[in-house]
Formats: structure tokens, sequence, C-alpha cells
């Protein structure tokens, strides 16, 4: 079994800068390359350091028997930043046998990818490792008996091999025909000759990471749109509403205000890479608003700005969604009322405390309200200009409603409210009708 050789000692790697900063490497290992051969005459023997290189389909004392080739090649001179522009494999007919098969029958053949890590010095036929037919490199059959094969271009298949060597392993070399008696017949990395060992040759720029940034002005339907990216050749925008540019730097007119998902993708030597950003065509709205009070009655002003629709939640389980609406409270007390507004982009939500009571009510006028005696110790009356069916309540100042009744009153027509009940202080009365309602103050002594 041959020994593990150091790379750097013995791979003749040659490297070289082109004008435009490409580097070039020449890997043509010996000893310590990673290539074997299998066979299904011997299904558990391992040929790892054999000096052949070969797919086979011939018989052997009239035993059929295949042969195939496994050859992997170490890429860790190969920057991982970098970008493999070509690569190219080289295989070279073997002379090392005295009565060698030369190339022969029909012998197209596949290099197809190997794609699980396989050991050098333990494959054989029944272990051998998977395969893929995708994208396999054909070798066409041979026009002379000792034809080298240079120049085949594995480059996707390199570029593979680097990204994701775990399930990308080096190559399996198969006839498309494994009957007999067809052959390709190749010198590997053991073989005493190292001009004719696989060589293959590697072309690389090593790249930049590629970034990739969004800046853009709004004037109102019309964007003006900046890409950043330093190292970028070629720009691709999307803007969301079915139109696109090629420019750097372009600006659209959006026939139609909204959120629009905006897609720069730019490209360098090396590859592509992509962001994406919503762009909202339209003014963000903002909520405000200011109120005035009559007592438990709000007067809620609209000061929002670019808004189209409107919730109002008063914080007793109270709602509206007009733009300035106004809102009675039942009882005094602590009130936490929000505006939220929106429009075809955005939302937005304030909220205020305001402190509903009875301190800041107006007395009624006596057209249309009148309480006497007012103060009173036991009873009340109530005139108002109100008639049919109507419903008086009487509250004190934490809300408790004390007596409520229904009745059916004539315009003008006194009212008794009893207030037998009642201990000194100030109470809220409030007459209903289907029309309107009515408050006052009533303070009772005793």
């Amino acid at each position: 079994m041959k020994m593990k050789l150091s790379f750097l000692a013995w791979a003749s790697v040659f490297s070289f800068l082109t004008a435009e900063s490409q580097t070039t490497i020449i890997l043509q290992p010996g000893p310590e390359g990673k290539d074997a051969q299998i066979t299904s005459l011997t299904p558990d023997t391992n040929r790892g350091d054999t000096e052949s290189l070969k797919c086979m389909a011939w018989t052997h004392s009239g035993q059929p028997g295949t042969h195939r080739g496994l050859m992997d090649f170490d890429l860790s001179s190969v920057p991982s930043n970098a970008m493999i522009l070509q690569a190219s494999l080289n295989l070279y007919f073997a002379t090392f046998e005295p009565n060698y098969v030369p190339h022969s029958g029909d012998n197209m053949s596949y290099l197809a990818r190997i794609t699980e890590r396989w050991d050098e010095s333990e494959v054989t036929w029944n272990s051998q490792p998977a395969i893929t037919m995708d994208d396999v490199v054909v070798l066409p059959q041979s026009t002379y008996p000792e034809q080298d094969y240079t120049d085949i271009d594995v480059t996707e298949q390199i570029r593979m091999m680097k990204d994701d060597p775990d399930h990308n392993c080096g190559w399996m070399l198969l006839l498309d025909d494994e009957t007999p008696y067809n052959c390709l017949l190749f010198a590997s990395s053991d073989d005493e000759v190292p001009a004719i060992r696989p060589k293959l040759v590697v072309t690389y720029i090593v790249c930049d990471p590629l970034t990739v940034d969004i800046e853009y002005e709004r004037n109102d339907q019309i964007i003006s749109f900046t890409g950043i990216s330093p190292t970028a050749l070629k720009w691709f925008w999307d803007f969301g509403d079915g139109n696109m540019s090629v420019l750097q730097n372009p600006v659209h007119y959006y026939s139609e205000k909204g959120i629009y998902q905006v897609c720069l993708t730019v490209e360098d030597s090396c590859g592509l890479k992509e962001l994406c950003d919503s762009i909202r065509v339209c003014d963000i709205p903002t909520a405000g608003f200011i109120y005035t009070s009559d007592g438990l009655t709000f007067n809620f002003q609209d000061t929002s700005h670019w808004a189209y629709g409107f919730d109002w939640d008063f914080g007793d389980l109270y709602y509206a969604a007009v733009p300035s609406p106004t809102h009675t409270y039942y009882s005094p007390g602590y009130f936490t009322v929000c505006q939220r507004v929106w429009n075809e982009c955005a939302a937005d939500t304030v909220c205020k405390t305001v402190y509903a009571d009875y301190s800041g009510m107006k007395e009624m006028e006596h057209a249309s309200l009148s309480v006497y005696p007012n103060p009173a110790t036991d009873k009340v009356f109530i005139n108002s200009s109100l008639s049919g069916l109507i419903s008086v309540s009487l509250y004190d100042l934490e809300g408790k409603e004390w007596i409520i009744k229904t009745v059916h009153a004539r315009k003008n027509e006194a009212i008794q409210v009893p207030l037998d009940l009642f201990g000194p202080g100030l109470y809220i009365l409030r007459i209903s009708s289907n029309e309107k309602t009515i408050r006052s103050k009533v303070i009772v002594t005793k």
C-alpha cells in the first residue's frame, strides 16, 4: 500500500497571475494523490496503489469482469473565497504494461461525480461510493489506441467539489457500455512517469465579499433609487409593480400608491447577490387629536395627518369610526381614549387619558329644564321640555346610580323625585327621551 506523502512536497503546483488578477494552478500529484481501481473480478480487493486508471469490460480466463477508476484532487490550495473561472482535466494513456490492452471497442465513457466520501486505501467494488449521473462529463470514443484525453472541461464539477466537498468527492470513470470488449486505459498518480499522471488545471480569481445596499428618495409617487455595491458590474432592479431596470440609479414612477417589494440584484465577476426592501409609496399617517369637555360629554377633534381611516376607542366599551366624534360617558372617572388612523401604507395609534366629571357641567337653560327646590331635602320637582316616555336617573359623583324611573310625561309637566334615601351632597340628574338627553346638578341638604 502506498504511503501518504505531503501534498505540498510532492504535488506539482504552478501559479501565475494574469493582467486580470487571475491565478492558475496545476495539480498533478504523485503517489500521494487520491485514486483507485475497482473490479468485479475481485470485488473485495482494494487497489489503491495501482498504476492504472481505467474503465474496462473484458474477460479473464473466460470470466467477464468490469473495471472502474476513481480519482479525486485536493483543492485546498484554492482559496475559500475564490471563483473558479475554468478547470480542465488531462488524462494520459498508460504504457507501463508489456502486454497492455490499448483503448479499444465501443469505449465512450463517463466521468460521474462521486457523492459520498471514500477512502483510497479501503475502497473496493463491493464498497464503491455512490455516484450521480447528473451533469456527467462525457469522454467520447477514442480515435486511436494510445490517445491522450486532454483539456477535458470539468469547470462546473470542480466548482461543486470546492463548494460542497462532502457531497462532491471526485469522479468515477466508467464505460457507457460495460460489455466485453471495451476499454479506456490511463495512467494513475502512482505511475512511475510523472508527466503522464492525471493533471488538473484550475484558473480562478479571489473575490472580495459582494455587498449590496439600497437608498432612495421619494417625491410623491416618484422614487429615485441608488444602488450601492463597490464591485458590481451589472445591476438589475425589480420595482415590485411589474417594471424593471438595469441602471445603477434608476428613477421610477409608481402609478398607484401602496407598499412595494423592491429587489436589487448585483453581479460581479464572482457571482450574484440580492437585496429586497419594502418601499412605501405614500405618506405615513400620524395619529393625533385634541378635545374639549362639558361634564361627561367630550368633543374629540382629529388632528392626524395623511389618514384615510379612523377607529376610536373611548375606554368604556364604546367605539366610533368617524374623524371627530362626540362621546358622553355615563359616569365620571378616568378613561383611556385611543385613536387609530391608517392609509394604504401604514397605521398609527395615539392614546390619551381623560377625566370625566360633573364639575364642569353647565346648567341647562330654564326653557329646557328646571329643578326645584334646589338645594332640596326630601324631594325635588323636575320640569322639562321633554314629553312622552322619558327615563329619570340620579347619580352621585362616583357614578353610582341611586334612582331610576320611567314615566310618561307631558311637556312642562312637573315630575316628582323623592330624596329620602339620599345623603347630603351633589348629585347629577339625567333625563332622557328618544330625542335627547338633559343633565343638571341637584344639591341635597339635610
